[in-house]
């Protein structure tokens, strides 16, 4: 992860949180709202970055593996149900 990836995260983590914080959000679906917005935030704030830089903030990930965990293959963990 490089410097600016790394700020960009905390931006976003920053973000929702304050953004929950401000519309005292409860329940996951307006928890989700928040890190939405915040996600949408950082996505306009990235793509500013490479237009005015002329370049890519992300590298993308290549891989024809899913993802795992200790040799566990992940599943998605965020859902719109509520348990």
């Amino acid at each position: 992860m490089t410097d600016l990836e790394l700020a960009l995260t905390t931006l976003a983590e920053t973000t929702a949180a304050v953004l929950h914080r401000q519309r005292g959000s409860e329940g996951a679906e307006k928890l989700l709202g928040d890190v939405r917005d915040a996600g949408e935030i950082v996505a306009s704030t990235i793509a500013d970055i490479e237009r005015r830089g002329g370049m890519m903030v992300a590298q993308p990930v290549v891989s024809h593996e899913p993802p795992t965990v200790q040799g566990q293959i992940t599943q998605p963990v965020i859902s719109s149900k509520v348990a």
